[in-house]
Order: C-alpha cells, then structure tokens, then sequence
C-alpha cells in the first residue's frame, strides 16, 4: 500500500478461502457465496478479524482527519468522525 493510501475494506478470508470483505467506515461484513455470487450484509463478521478491523478502522479515520481541521479536532477531542463526515 502506498504512503497515503487508506484502506476502506479488507478481506474475509485469502486466495482460495477468500469469501467477502468487512467495510470499515460501517464495521459490517459483505460476504459472497454460490455459484453466481451472491452478496449478503451481515451486522457481525468473524470474530478473529474483529481486531484486525478495528486497527485497521483507526489507521482510515486518523488519516481522514488529517485532511480538515474541525475533523482533526474532533478526532484529537475523541469524539467519533460519522460516515458523512
């Protein structure tokens, strides 16, 4: 990944055992299943990524606050960035 490159998603699963993504500015799991792909929401994801994700969703939302001030003050205050935002 590049210096200023965030990521939004990251993977359920790698390669072969790959099955959805987990969307990191809603915390909720996408995954894919069957023969012509079907996408499903599910409010909870593997627990064993439940880390992962949330380190991951720190890293995206210190990055988004550095690109505006009221969001930098905001995040430096504590207070949750929303999806707007």
């Amino acid at each position: 990944m590049t210096p200023n490159a965030v990521a939004v998603q990251i993977p359920i699963g790698e390669r072969g055992e790959f099955s959805g993504v987990v969307d990191l500015l809603k915390m909720k799991a996408y995954t894919f299943s069957g023969r012509w792909v079907r996408l499903s929401l599910k409010e909870k994801f593997p627990a064993e990524l439940l880390d992962k994700a949330k380190e991951w969703r720190e890293k995206m939302v210190e990055k988004i606050s550095e690109t505006d001030d009221t969001l930098t003050g905001k995040y430096l205050g504590g207070e949750e960035i929303t999806i707007e935002e």
